[in-house]
């Protein structure tokens, strides 16, 4: 990309920098960010104008500078890793905003058409396809609440001349902590990112378990007066559960069949789709709860 060369003016560089007031013939104080830098030349008044080293304030601002001596130019050159870093947060950043628009909880060829139309923009075509392909390892939504709302970058390494890894908590929230504050739960997700011609692309995504947060222990106090949220779980046998993954027959008015919880030998245990589709109290707990592979179904006999 061709470095766009600009002539310096005074006005512009007066505009980065903070000079405290000066008079003629007093001697005039730079200040850059706050921070006072000495200059071997140094700054002027000249026709009520403050003349100050074009070099010593860009340099210090993390810009490299050039000159053309031909032309009588200034060239000053935003510093290219300082750049690279923030277009690759900014990119890791709103990629993290879409991630609760992908619902995994769709049928395959919905989720399919949602990673192209949401994740697009963001991810390189070949990771693009194999999540299509796959989906496996894909970062999205995996329940109605709570949801990923953000990534949180930790850390943003180099790797090569054109890539970096990204270290960062996928930032997930309910509706309690979007009015109070505060996490739901945290998921490790490791990026990597490279440049396409000029753009900046996703490449590989790793996602980590979610965090431990010990037993977890539910009581149910529903009644008429106080309905809670509770945990229902549906039982079939292996054969009645294949038959339903093949489409032979379906439960519920629902778009999408219920999920596997468990299983032993003898039967596969599931939670019904949209089993909390009114959000009673308690929704957010027993969520959390389902997250931690609670169910351990014994064989028979045990």
């Amino acid at each position: 990309m061709k470095n766009k060369w600009v002539a310096v003016a005074v006005i512009a560089l007066l505009a980065a920098i903070s000079v405290t007031e000066a008079f003629a013939g007093k001697p005039v104080k730079l200040l850059v960010n706050g921070q006072e830098i000495k200059s071997d030349v140094p700054a002027q008044i000249i026709n009520d104008r403050t003349m100050v080293p074009v070099r010593w304030i860009a340099e210090t601002l993390g810009a490299d500078v050039q000159w053309d001596g031909q032309q009588n130019i200034v060239n000053i050159i935003k510093n290219k890793d300082q750049s690279e870093l923030m277009e690759v947060a900014n990119l890791v950043e709103d990629f993290g905003k879409k991630l609760k628009t992908v619902s995994l909880q769709a049928p395959q060829d919905m989720v399919s058409k949602s990673i192209e139309e949401e994740y697009g923009g963001f991810v390189a075509p070949a990771l693009l396809a194999e999540w299509q392909r796959g989906m496996q390892d894909v970062p999205g939504r995996l329940l109605s609440s709570p949801w990923p709302e953000r990534i949180e970058i930790l850390s943003i390494n180099k790797l090569s001349a054109s890539g970096y890894e990204i270290k960062g908590e996928i930032i997930e929230i309910t509706s309690a902590e979007m009015a109070n504050g505060g996490v739901a739960a945290r998921r490790p997700i490791t990026l990597t990112a490279e440049k396409f011609g000029g753009h900046w692309l996703i490449t590989a995504v790793q996602l980590g378990a979610y965090e431990e947060n010990g037993p977890a222990v539910y009581k149910n106090s529903w009644t008429a007066q106080n309905q809670r949220q509770d945990i229902p779980i549906m039982v079939f046998t292996h054969a009645q559960w294949d038959a339903l993954q093949n489409g032979e027959f379906h439960i519920g008015a629902a778009p999408i069949g219920p999920s596997e919880l468990a299983r032993n030998s003898s039967y596969v245990f599931a939670l019904p789709a949209r089993y909390n589709y009114a959000f009673p109290a308690g929704y957010e707990e027993v969520e959390n709860i389902l997250k931690g592979d609670p169910l351990k179904p014994l064989e028979n006999g045990q």
